[in-house]
């Protein structure tokens, strides 16, 4: 004799259960992510390393070969045209000397000797001026090609940045590729945290950018790294 059947147990979930269930699932996934503290610490330490090889800190140290060079890529040039300007001193320093003893030679007056050497000043500061023109563009050329290499680098950064971001999403947050993405996170703050760097560092960085705009910069770095382990951390405790 058949059994009369059973009615099917209604196993739906009504929106309060769903919106429930899923509030637990976050809990999980926030309580199995502790608050991580490396990515603030690697944007803190690009702020210090870029104020530490700035011109106002590691600068006020440098030999001004040195100093020119690592700021401006244009040592060699500079040391030259150093070297130029002391061989015209010594230049200036014989011709005044010749000056003067033509002028002992014929008894001439102390006036007369300081209207002719006021003269050969005047002419000698128009002569060097000039020759020392292929120098200074010498000097601006190098400046450019070091300002050049670094806004490329400075964009190769940023791109890195960009798509670091585009395929970090790709991965979950658990699970066997966890790392994967952890590791891309911990990349692209690395990379933000060089970029900081350099552009505290190199003068080049930060030509027509007002220091409103670096103070600001500076502050946004600090809320990035801070504020998603703050977020995060209150999400643990709640």
């Amino acid at each position: 004799m058949n059994q009369p059947q059973q009615p099917a147990e209604n196993t739906s979930l009504d929106a309060d259960e769903v919106v429930e269930v899923i509030e637990e699932a976050e809990a999980r996934i926030t309580a199995s992510i502790a608050p991580n503290h490396r990515d603030m610490y690697i944007l803190l330490a690009g702020l210090i390393v870029g104020f530490l090889l700035s011109p106002w800190c590691a600068g006020r140290f440098m030999e001004p070969k040195a100093f020119e060079q690592f700021y401006y890529g244009s040592g060699e040039q500079w040391q030259a045209l150093e070297d130029f300007k002391a061989e015209q001193q010594e230049s200036r320093a014989e011709k005044i000397r010749e000056l003067l003893e033509r002028h002992q030679a014929v008894d001439a007056t102390d006036d007369a000797y300081k209207v002719d050497a006021m003269a050969l000043e005047m002419q000698l500061n128009e002569q060097f001026a000039e020759q020392r023109i292929p120098y200074r563009a010498e000097i601006e050329a190098a400046r450019h090609d070091h300002g050049e290499w670094i806004h490329g680098a400075s964009f190769a950064i940023v791109l890195a940045i960009a798509v670091l971001m585009f395929l970090e999403p790709m991965f979950e947050p658990l699970g066997s590729l966890a790392a994967v993405r952890n590791g891309m996170a911990t990349g692209r703050y690395a990379l933000a945290a060089a970029w900081l760097a350099a552009f505290i560092a190199q003068p080049h960085m930060r030509l027509g950018v007002s220091v409103l705009f670096m103070l600001l910069l500076v502050l946004a770095a600090l809320v990035g790294a801070v504020g998603p382990w703050l977020m995060l951390k209150n999400k643990a405790k709640s």
